[in-house]
């Protein structure tokens, strides 16, 4: 399939972010690190995103899970979650440690597909909260917090 310049272009920056989050550096990863990756200019960056932001979005969304998990239960969407950060553990600690936007990341995650519409907002921002709170400790904690105690107490949080 033929891609355009733009389009090119954009995975190109796409491809570079992704690249940089998956490094095992505790740096903080900026615009001018993946603008250099890319070996495009800053304004080029800024025609293809609005903000750092955006990019994280649009990076997040490239690496999730092609399924719809609104289909499944509770339990099996936390541990296709769970699995998910696990395959990608490396970006995801130092999305953490490097933006902080670990939470706008979550949030979308969670409007998308685990959200059911019957859930008052109360229950859903406990959830979600308890859950970012959870997956956050495991990613900065992980070599005394297992991935099968997350995927336990999530399920846990969700029943109740």
């Amino acid at each position: 399939m033929f891609m355009s310049k733009y389009e090119t272009t954009h995975k190109k920056i796409i491809d570079a972010a992704i690249t940089s989050f998956n490094q095992k550096t505790e740096k903080e990863i900026t615009v001018t690190d993946i603008i250099k990756l890319a070996q495009i200019h800053h304004s080029t960056f800024y025609r293809h995103f609005n903000s750092f932001d955006d990019l994280i979005r649009e990076m997040f969304e490239s690496t999730m899970p092609d399924e719809n998990l609104e289909q499944y239960s509770f339990s099996d969407s936390i541990n296709i979650l769970v699995k998910f950060v696990e395959d990608n553990f490396v970006f995801f600690r130092n999305l953490l440690k490097n933006r902080g936007k670990f939470d706008i990341i979550f949030r979308y995650f969670f409007q998308k597909n685990i959200f059911k519409n019957n859930e008052t907002f109360a229950a859903n921002e406990l959830i979600y909260r308890g859950t970012v709170g959870m997956l956050e400790g495991w990613l900065e904690n992980s070599d005394r917090i297992n991935k099968d105690d997350v995927i336990h107490y999530l399920i846990l949080l969700m029943r109740n």
